[in-house]
Formats: C-alpha cells, sequence, structure tokens
C-alpha cells in the first residue's frame, strides 16, 4: 500500500510585534498611533453612535399599510414614440460602455457600390451609467439599451 500524499502547511501570517530600529517608517507609524489613540477612539465611538441613531429611527418608524385597498394609479408610459430624446432610468451599473463612433467624413461609394473613399472615423465615444440614476438618452441609444434590459420600466 501506497503512503498517503504530505500536505504541504500553510505557514499562517503573524503580526510583527517588533518594528526594526533602522525602520524609520514604522517607528513614525507607531509613533502616531500611540499619539492618535485618543482621537482615533473618540471618532470610533461617536460613529457606533451615529449608527444606533440611525438603526433607532428605522425602528421608530412608522409604515402605513391603512389605504392598502386603494387601487393604485393608471400607468402611463413614460416613453413617447416620436420623441428623438427619452428620458429613463438604467436599472444596472455600465462601466465605459463604448456606444457608436464619432464619423468625421462618410465613405464615397461608386455606382457599382464599391468604396472609392473609405469613411474617416474619430474617436470611440464611452459612456459610463450608474444604477438607479436617470437619464436623457437619443432613441438609437435607449433601443440599444433596453433591448439588452438595462432600462427600469
Amino acid at each position: 500500500m501506497a503512503p498517503a500524499p504530505k500536505t504541504a502547511q500553510r505557514a499562517t501570517p503573524r503580526a510583527k510585534t517588533s518594528v526594526n530600529p533602522g525602520d524609520h517608517t514604522a517607528l513614525r507609524k507607531q509613533q502616531l498611533e500611540r499619539e492618535n489613540a485618543a482621537a482615533i477612539a473618540e471618532r470610533a465611538a461617536e460613529l457606533t453612535m451615529l449608527t444606533q441613531a440611525e438603526a433607532s429611527q428605522v425602528r421608530d418608524e412608522i409604515l402605513d399599510y391603512t389605504n392598502i385597498d386603494t387601487p393604485l394609479p393608471e400607468y402611463k408610459p413614460a416613453v413617447d414614440d416620436t420623441s428623438p430624446v427619452i428620458e429613463c432610468v438604467i436599472k444596472y451599473e455600465i462601466d465605459r460602455m463604448a456606444f457608436g463612433m464619432k464619423i468625421n467624413r462618410p465613405a464615397e461609394y461608386d455606382e457599382d457600390g464599391f468604396t472609392t473613399r473609405p469613411a474617416e472615423l474619430g474617436g470611440i465615444r464611452f459612456l459610463s451609467f450608474e444604477e438607479g440614476r436617470r437619464y436623457k438618452l437619443p432613441r438609437a441609444l435607449y433601443d440599444h439599451l433596453d433591448t439588452r434590459g438595462y432600462i427600469l420600466h
């Protein structure tokens, strides 16, 4: 029978208790920590009190569900099919999305449809969107995001 394979034990990192006397940065850090210990403790206590105050405010808030049988207001679609600019809310964060490209000069074609002079393109446009934020978008961009499920309805 073959012996069981040895497993490597991973050394756990230990906190450094002493500082090398030549390490001026670490010595200065320790000195500042000692000098500011009272201010740090005071700020931590202040933040704890703020958190507790917010929690008690939420606990004490009364939600009114007495008009639960009242019908909701009638829904009106927010999108006008003829408008070139649409205001909408984005569901998810999008970071640096490339959409469209600036065309400095369009391509030129001959009578057979072959390119005689290619288009002169500018830089690519990058757009970033934040979740839950309201934006005004051109119709093409709105349609593009809507087909991918990024528009809140």
